[in-house]
């Protein structure tokens, strides 16, 4: 049960980022119209599914690693591995071209670079709450 629990727990942070992203393209699309996403190759529509699915899946691989994140290594591990679908999503959202060497290199140094501080400082900030 504990494992359907913090599943659970993923599911629903990651689709609670999804809202809140979705609410800054919002804010996007109105002030700047739909040239805002045209500019990065995509659609309102799109960038909306992407930020709903990346949750959906980030937020499920967090919640089924949850107790891995008791350090603050393993959060940072954690965090880059919940990145990588995150920036697979993002990169097939903004060029839909056959995934190459170069992309896997430039994506997996991103997701590290993003994923582990986030997962790391997401440890930090989540233990000073208890």
């Amino acid at each position: 049960m504990p494992l359907l629990q913090n599943l659970g727990w993923g599911v629903r942070w990651g689709l609670k980022f999804a809202v809140v992203y979705s609410a800054f393209a919002l804010i996007a699309l109105l002030f700047g119209g739909a040239a805002v996403f045209q500019h990065s190759g995509t659609t309102f529509v799109f960038a909306i599914g992407l930020y709903f699915a990346a949750g959906l899946v980030a937020g499920a691989i967090v919640g089924v690693l949850r107790p891995v994140t008791r350090g603050p290594i393993g959060a940072a591990i954690v965090g880059v591995i919940a990145a990588i679908p995150i920036c697979v999503l993002t990169r097939f959202s903004i060029d839909r071209s056959p995934w190459t060497i170069a992309d896997t290199i430039a994506w997996s140094a991103l997701a590290v670079l993003w994923g582990a501080p986030c997962g790391y400082f997401a440890k930090r900030i989540a233990s000073r709450r208890r």
